[in-house]
């Protein structure tokens, strides 16, 4: 069958089309092959370790979105058995064999959305909230049919440990907290807030196989994550440091349609508005906060304390900021001084309207 390898080249043709790679396989050469010849007489060239990316979303920025799991671990786990004729076999195995030494070097990320992959603990009365941790479970609860024999496997980006008591536990990649001024609030955010959390992975694919129990599956190399709520932007944990929202076209989907915060203008629900008339827009406040966010996070590390800020903001028609103030736990203290210090910084686009009025929160931790 043809279509692994064809498909396999479809998703990778920016690294197949180049024109003095096929010069030198020939003119009259089939695509696929010709990239697999260059690839058989080209030296791999040596470089250094690449450099740590410094935020998300540059290390997202040199991903693509991964639209098809399978496709990707195609070339690992078919052996071209199935090809009826010997050019096609020789043609799959030389295909095959390219895809194993490139795929591996690319970067690729997706949302994950398994049921697995996000747990939240009873409320902690010492830290006033809950206690999150992140798996790392690519498919960890559906299996991926991959190839053509039909295999089905798990997708992890870790090597499960095999003393655990589950693969969620035996592939944990993160454990966090968030705490609230106030038990109502917190049950407020476990209500409204935890269903819409969402995890973006990005990754490299690997040929790593494991089994744990009766289990069998691939892991891939985690390259960062991110936990975000799909409705607001509002990134709860990150690795690298996000600098802003997390803004994924359509994620947000359904979104405020039956949310009592919402006033049906497709106001996020968690930066709010006191005027009437158009809000800031998601994008507006995005930018704006993600330009003081280093600032923001320098404060957490200078007095070392975690935890939740909610900052309330007052914006003048030419986009400064006339006021700023902290609530909850920070209001007064050195960490809430240096936020408002940091937040009078921030600039927005210019608008018709005197003032705008919104809250925003920052999650301070490591």
């Amino acid at each position: 069958m043809r279509g692994t390898w064809l498909v396999g080249f479809i998703l990778l043709g920016e690294a197949y089309r180049g024109g003095e790679s096929r010069a030198r396989a020939g003119k009259n050469a089939p695509p696929a092959a010709a990239a697999a010849m260059t690839a058989a007489t080209t030296p791999t060239a040596k470089t250094g370790p690449a450099a740590e990316p410094a935020t998300f979303e540059s290390l997202l920025g040199s991903a693509v979105a991964a639209a098809d799991m399978a496709t990707l671990l195609a070339p690992f786990a078919d052996n071209c058995g199935g090809e009826k004729g010997e050019l096609d076999r020789v043609r799959c195995r030389t295909t095959h064999a390219y895809l194993r030494q490139m795929i591996p070097h690319r970067s690729f990320w997706t949302i994950v959305d398994d049921p697995q992959v996000i747990a939240v603990s009873e409320f902690d009365a010492a830290i006033k909230g809950y206690h999150l941790s992140v798996a790392g479970c690519l498919a960890c609860t559906r299996p991926i049919t991959i190839g053509r024999l039909k295999e089905s496997r798990l997708l992890t980006l870790k090597v499960p440990d095999k003393e655990a008591e589950s693969l969620r536990a035996a592939v944990e990649i993160s454990r966090n907290s968030v705490g609230f001024d106030s038990l109502g609030e917190a049950k407020s955010w476990l209500a409204h807030s935890r269903p819409e959390l969402r995890t973006q992975f990005v990754f490299q694919p690997g040929q790593t196989e494991w089994t744990f129990g009766t289990s069998r599956g691939y892991a891939m190399t985690l390259l960062g994550l991110r936990v975000f709520n799909r409705c607001t932007g509002e990134v709860l944990i990150s690795r690298p440091p996000s600098t802003g929202l997390a803004d994924m076209p359509g994620i947000d989907d359904g979104c405020g349609e039956d949310d009592g915060d919402s006033d049906g203008a497709g106001r996020p629900s968690g930066v709010r508005t006191a005027d009437d008339g158009a809000p800031l827009s998601k994008e507006d406040v995005s930018r704006a906060m993600g330009a003081i966010r280093p600032e923001a996070f320098a404060c957490f590390q200078k007095f070392k304390v975690p935890g939740r800020a909610d900052l309330d903001f007052v914006v003048a028609g030419n986009g400064s900021v006339s006021d700023v103030r902290v609530n909850g736990a920070f209001s007064g203290t050195p960490t809430g001084l240096c936020l408002i210090e940091a937040a009078e910084r921030a600039r927005f686009s210019p608008s018709a309207r005197e003032r705008q009025r919104f809250s925003y929160p920052f999650f301070l931790r490591p």
